[in-house]
């Protein structure tokens, strides 16, 4: 269902957040500790994680796994708000929300560094694809990575064609936002898609220097879904203009899902 107004959501320290709905609003206030800061001032971890449907001990495992997997930054897809102010909460990161449908579920992005800007895009027009998150955080002292969480649609079943047409549509909002071309910016394109046989979005990635993290790994190995899923969820973190030293996955125990991470160098502050 096709939303006329698009909302993003942050929660800052000691803040109140006002959530519209259509004929109602619900106030939410949350605290974070006074200072939030990476794990380390010489890399960074990036990870993406696709919720899906969760069982009833949902916040308690994700929570789980994003402590074991060090995530200094982690990209949500398929969550509803909710859910990822509670697990900004249980992690103590701070938060932005990208709403994409009218039952209050789309993107989020949570960071151990404060977020200095966030906004999104919906994808797919009047057929409600998915959406695109972009979200800012300074690492070090004074470089600034951007984000973008591109996640589809609740409604679709992740077709390869609505993987490809996302990703087509997340490339014309990322020329827009750099009018003069990737230079020397660091920038990150995180989610996760049905394996694609056609590779030719992936190659016009590539062709604008986004580098794959996961590009040696194995379907089998790089699944964020695992059998008996239906269909796998290929995760993907692709890189501008950073070093990536480490790349990884790590299983849940308890559900079907693993969290994609990958570890990049960035300047000592």
């Amino acid at each position: 269902m096709h939303i006329s107004k698009i909302f993003t959501f942050r929660l800052l320290p000691r803040a109140t957040l006002i959530l519209f709905s259509l004929s109602s609003f619900v106030i939410l206030s949350h605290s974070f500790p006074p200072s939030l800061h990476a794990s380390n001032n010489e890399t960074l971890r990036i990870a993406t994680y696709s919720l899906n449907e969760g069982g009833s001990n949902l916040i308690e495992d994700a929570t789980s796994l994003i402590t074991q997997s060090g995530a200094d930054v982690l990209l949500l897809q398929h969550v509803d708000a909710n859910t990822s102010f509670l697990l900004a909460r249980h992690t103590q990161m701070d938060v932005a929300f990208f709403l994409i449908t009218e039952e209050a579920q789309g993107l989020a992005v949570l960071s151990k560094t404060r977020i200095a800007f966030d906004d999104g895009q919906l994808l797919g027009g009047s057929e409600n694809l998915g959406g695109v998150q972009r979200v800012q955080i300074f690492v070090g002292t004074e470089t600034l990575l951007t984000l973008y969480n591109v996640g589809l649609g609740f409604d679709q079943h992740g077709t390869e064609e609505i993987t490809e047409q996302s990703l087509h549509e997340t490339l014309a909002i990322i020329a827009n936002d750099y009018p003069n071309g990737i230079t020397g910016e660091k920038v990150i394109i995180g989610g996760s898609s049905t394996p694609l046989s056609d590779l030719s979005v992936v190659q016009q990635i590539e062709a604008i220097g986004f580098l794959d993290s996961f590009s040696g790994f194995s379907l089998e190995n790089s699944a964020t879904v695992l059998p008996p899923a239906m269909q796998n969820h290929v995760p993907y973190l692709w890189t501008r203009n950073l070093q990536v030293v480490a790349a990884n996955l790590i299983e849940d125990s308890v559900s079907d899902r693993r969290i994609a991470i990958i570890e990049i160098q960035i300047a000592a502050s």
